[in-house]
């Protein structure tokens, strides 16, 4: 059991030499699971303090304690580390903070969960956190056998029961859907989340297709369903060619929010005529000032709250409880409203 202090590292012998003790005395005293003379404990806490030693999580968790740290797991591939990622680390992070808990990032390619492996296997962690949910993922599975407590941020349950909680692309396809359809449009282009993360089987991307599919089939609008492309060039193309669609489109959705100011400027650079406000909608937008679609009409989800109870929900399954899985409506903003 070591610790390092700059370059120079501090094992458990460095402190019992320091105390004229053994290393069992000072393990007992570490554990308490023996009684220690108070002149001992005395010895062992003041050399401890001296050499500035502290157990590390993994020995802790071999006597059975709680290392008060979660981790989170996130795929490390590029296609994921856009400004809503960030926002969604950045808000684990302070969620973790205010529940008194540690946090730690394990980042794996998304077909992959070695990091996360080795974190859990050693008990560096009471519970995981998992985003980007693939279809059949591998970190879900593994960490149903080894019996980690975890939760899912995004719905696993075509192959999983592991708790979760999620943001409902079904609401958010409606809402955008209706409200386009209540201001006289039956044609849209819905700009959805990238090829990468469509063909790695990322379950948001696939929901929010599905969501405005069957938000657009149940009112009797049509909609031209356009993946999207990092790649800037290829991206104006393919929105060009569904522009010039039949039923032409007088309307625009649009999910992937790194693109969105370009797709938004190119659909308006076409209709003059429309009102903004009532014809372009950002979807799945994280409610900040000035980030993605945030002078736009959109539809919001709180990442706080989702985090916040992505904390909870990992920190009850730490204690052997479950939670009840939950989706969260998102906000719907009208500009000029």
């Amino acid at each position: 059991m070591t610790e390092s202090k700059g370059s120079r590292r501090v094992s458990m012998t460095d402190v019992a030499r320091r105390a004229g003790v053994s290393q069992s005395t000072v393990s007992y005293v570490l554990s308490g699971s023996r009684s220690i003379s108070d002149r001992t404990r005395k010895a062992v806490e003041r050399a401890i303090q001296e050499l500035d030693f502290t157990p590390n999580a993994a020995a802790q968790a071999l006597r059975g304690e709680r290392s008060d740290t979660l981790v989170l797991s996130s795929p490390a591939d590029d296609a994921y580390n856009d400004d809503t990622v960030g926002v969604y680390y950045l808000e684990v992070a302070a969620a973790a903070r205010r529940a008194g808990c540690d946090l730690l990032l394990a980042t794996d390619a998304a077909d992959s969960g070695a990091a996360l492996h080795r974190i859990t296997a050693s008990k560096r962690a009471d519970a995981a956190i998992l985003m980007s949910v693939i279809a059949t993922d591998p970190r879900v599975r593994a960490l149903e056998r080894n019996g980690t407590p975890a939760i899912a941020m995004g719905d696993p349950t075509p192959f999983s029961s592991m708790p979760f909680v999620d943001y409902d692309f079904t609401a958010d396809g409606r809402l955008a859907v209706d409200a386009l359809v209540s201001w006289g449009h039956r044609s849209m282009v819905y700009v959805a989340f990238t090829d990468d993360e469509l063909d790695e089987g990322l379950l948001y991307a696939e929901r929010g297709i599905e969501g405005v599919r069957a938000a657009a089939e149940r009112a009797g609008a049509h909609v031209h369903v356009m993946r999207s492309s990092r790649d800037v060039g290829e991206q104006a193309r393919r929105l060009d060619a569904l522009l010039d669609a039949d039923p032409r489109p007088t309307a625009l959705l649009c999910s992937y929010l790194s693109g969105f100011d370009r797709a938004r400027g190119q659909f308006l650079a076409r209709h003059p005529e429309v009102d903004p406000g009532r014809s372009v909608i950002a979807l799945g937008t994280t409610g900040r000032s000035g980030g993605p679609g945030a002078d736009s009409t959109r539809t919001v989800h709180s990442v706080r709250d989702i985090a916040e109870t992505a904390v909870r929900m990992a920190l009850l399954a730490s204690t052997g409880k479950r939670s009840p899985s939950l989706k969260l409506v998102p906000d719907f903003e009208v500009l000029g409203a």
